[in-house]
């Protein structure tokens, strides 16, 4: 690792495992020391070919590839591909591939990036800096641009409004250069100085556009091969004035089309330059612009300019969510840096191990990932956070229980929660129950968590709803508007560098708290104008918090003590620890071990929680004159379940998901011991065993208490199936080992 930071050992694994050599962060591109050749070979997966997912990466990279067959294409000058995925999933490295793969067929191409920009101008004046200082001859250059003013070589009556801000900025280049001011930050300076002389910025966003389409002609006519010109626009929407994006959007969309009727007014224009025809040159050019957005984007880019799209040879590509494997790309770079260092001895190498373990747990389903909304980086972060900020024997147990306990024995799913024990502490640490999720610990006091009920609606609705929607299913309901607008602005932007968005503003995107809280004093005015509302969209994050977190069992076990920091202080551990099979302090004969306890407060919690979500059922029913069966199957405050293959379910109450998560959690932790324990004696696993099922028993019987459980029919069938296998077990005076409390199917 001589190459990069010297030693190994002195280097962050979160920089090794984020290394690219297109990040501006120094760190990451190992002090802009990695090369492409090294990265593309190296640190680089290839995208998914296989599997349930390889359809929708096929389809994709056909519309990539017939983009790029276009460029054959004499008679389609301008063609553009928008490349759109989730923030973090790596459409930036994936465009970079693609122009590496292609670099034998493309000659002048650039990248211009907008990631930490704030206006539309910025990051075209560095490009053109740049292009300019590379020139040998700078003056000579200059004579290009007489030469231009003067038509004296391309028609130019597309651009005529172009034409004497060129003249202008060529005779501020002449005497910049007699005075020897050739650097790139005297033109870049130059450039920022010669936009005051322009009333608009709109007008010198087109001016520039003009100008750097000059400067790339200009190598291309200096380069005798015949090769099309690739604009790589990248992360175009992370500014942050939408103004400045609509300035982008609109320059870009006229200039595309400008440039088609250019490049065909000079296709018989016989003048010439450096010994090329301008007829040829125009002949053989074609111009592929491609932009790269987030997935919420394209909606907001339509709503702010309709005709974004409306250019010819237009081609809209979406990123697939599983294009790429990320645990692949996470071992392939830990495997790079293993055969880097010889011995493997530093305490970096150990970190990178544990994080390579790690990857296999969190990477065994995709819930990991979407957690994150599928940001490489993000995920990235989390892992190598966990590996170093927790004490080294907890991970390696988190590592052994994975690995040593196969599935039937619940190791894998206990793996799992013990995971997002210490994901969800992480989160705690970072006040994230606080200032997003507005969570507090479970009391039978009426109350239920709004920011669970939003993305319910939200999940209902197709995944989209608009505020006055949200407004008139929960403002009824004794909900004030102002406190729905502030749990939305939290779930979206509150905290979003801690975890990722769970949900995204369209069409009407409020930019502060205030923005959206004018929208609720609307609602409350009786101003019910739908145009006037932003809508808003559940994020992958969104989907998975409500599916996977809410609930889980470590969700609400971390609940209870949502302020504390007890796991890094070996306090609340998960269930799927050896902590757990400890006795506790001043046992009881109802409480001997620690999971007993464990259980107890959750359930504890669990009761309260279930006697709010009915009381909220009942306001519901009774403001829209609903039945039991009507609320849970036709309403939209209940979760329907399908699976991530579109596969629908059947609806059920919170309630009822809640207690059937955690009775399924618990039976595979007591499986989990039965079998971790069978060398043990009979008396030690009769005990274990009735602690379980007593406890599993218990949840059977609140889920037939009315007055905290809505159930159904199909539900009610599995819960008498259920306590018919529990009560089996009784009866053997729970020595029966074998049989397990669930449906098989």
């Amino acid at each position: 690792m001589k190459r990069f930071y010297g030693d190994i050992c002195s280097s962050s694994i979160e920089y090794l495992l984020k290394a690219t050599p297109y990040s501006k962060e120094p760190r990451v591109n190992f002090d802009y020391e990695l090369d492409k050749e090294t990265f593309h070979t190296q640190l680089y997966a290839d995208r998914v070919r296989h599997g349930t997912h390889a359809n929708a990466n096929d389809m994709f990279d056909r519309k990539v590839e017939k983009a790029f067959r276009e460029l054959n294409n004499r008679f389609a000058k301008v063609s553009v591909l928008h490349v759109s995925g989730y923030a973090g999933c790596g459409k930036t490295t994936y465009v970079h591939h693609l122009l590496w793969t292609k670099r034998d067929i493309i000659g002048t191409y650039d990248v211009v990036d907008y990631e930490g920009c704030n206006r539309a101008v910025e990051p075209f004046i560095v490009r053109i800096s740049h292009l300019v200082a590379t020139y040998g001859n700078a003056m000579a250059l200059c004579d290009y641009f007489d030469l231009v003013v003067k038509e004296g070589i391309f028609e130019t009556i597309r651009f005529s409004q172009q034409i004497p801000s060129l003249e202008r900025l060529s005779t501020l280049m002449r005497a910049a250069l007699l005075t020897g001011k050739t650097k790139k930050s005297s033109i870049r300076a130059l450039l920022t100085k010669f936009e005051r002389e322009f009333t608009d910025e709109t007008d010198y966003m087109c001016f520039l556009l003009f100008l750097e389409l000059m400067l790339l002609l200009y190598d291309k006519i200096s380069d005798d091969r015949s090769r099309p010109i690739v604009w790589v626009i990248d992360n175009s929407d992370s500014m942050s004035v939408l103004a400045e994006e609509a300035k982008l959007l609109s320059t870009f969309t006229r200039f595309a089309n400008d440039c088609n009727y250019f490049f065909g007014d000079n296709l018989r224009n016989d003048a010439s330059f450096g010994g090329r025809q301008v007829r040829e040159v125009c002949g053989e050019t074609k111009l592929l612009v491609i932009f790269t957005t987030r997935m919420a984007t394209a909606g907001r880019y339509q709503t702010i300019h309709p005709d974004w799209e409306d250019i010819a040879g237009w081609t809209d590509a979406r990123l697939p969510e599983f294009y790429y494997d990320h645990e692949q790309i996470l071992l392939r770079r830990i495997e790079y840096y293993q055969n880097s260092e010889p011995y493997n001895r530093s305490e970096t190498m150990d970190d990178l191990m544990r994080v390579r373990n790690l990857t296999h747990i969190a990477y065994h389903s995709k819930r990991f990932m979407r957690l994150f909304n599928g940001n490489v980086r993000t995920c990235i972060e989390r892992l190598c956070g966990i590996a170093v900020e927790y004490p080294p024997a907890m991970i390696e147990e988190l590592i052994g229980l994975y690995k040593n306990a196969p599935d039937y024995q619940g190791g894998t799913d206990g793996a799992n929660g013990f995971l997002l024990c210490l994901l969800l502490d992480t989160f705690k640490q970072e006040k994230l129950y606080e200032t997003k999720l507005d969570l507090s610990n479970w009391n039978e006091d009426g109350l239920i968590s709004l920011s669970r009920i939003v993305l319910t609606i939200l999940h209902e609705k197709g995944g989209r709803c608009s505020m006055l929607d949200m407004f008139k299913l929960l403002v009824p309901l004794g909900f004030g508007s102002a406190r729905i607008a502030s749990t939305v602005w939290n779930l979206c932007e509150e905290g979003r560098k801690v975890w990722r968005r769970l949900l995204v503003f369209d069409m009407v995107i409020p930019y502060r708290i205030g923005d959206l809280e004018r929208q609720a004093q609307m609602f409350d005015e009786g101003d019910w104008d739908t145009g006037r509302y932003s809508e808003i969209v559940l994020c992958t994050a969104g989907r998975a918090y409500m599916e996977y977190v809410v609930p889980h069992f470590e969700f609400m076990l971390s609940r209870h003590d949502s302020n504390s920091s007890a796991v890094r202080d070996e306090g609340y551990q998960p269930l799927f620890c050896s902590e757990s099979e400890k006795n506790v302090t001043n046992e009881t004969e109802a409480v001997r071990y620690q999971f007993e306890a464990k259980i107890d407060t959750v359930f504890s919690d669990v009761r309260g929680c279930c006697r709010n979500s009915v009381l909220f059922a009942e306001r519901a029913m009774k403001s829209f004159a609903m039945s039991q069966e009507e609320y849970i199957s036709g309403s939209f405050f209940n979760y329907h379940k399908d699976s991530w293959d579109g596969e629908v379910g059947t609806k059920q109450s919170y309630e009822s998901r809640l207690i059937f998560q955690h009775i399924g959690y618990i039976e595979r932790y007591r499986m989990y011991l039965l079998n971790s324990h069978r060398e043990d004696a009979d008396e030690y696993l009769r005990d274990v065993n009735k602690r379980l099922v007593t406890r599993i028993i218990r949840y059977l019987v609140l889920y037939r208490d009315a007055f905290r459980c809505l159930g159904s029919r199909s539900l009610d069938y599995v819960a008498n199936e259920l306590m018919a296998l529990a009560r089996e077990i009784e009866r053997s005076g729970f020595s029966d080992f074998s049989t397990r409390i669930e449906l098989d199917y």
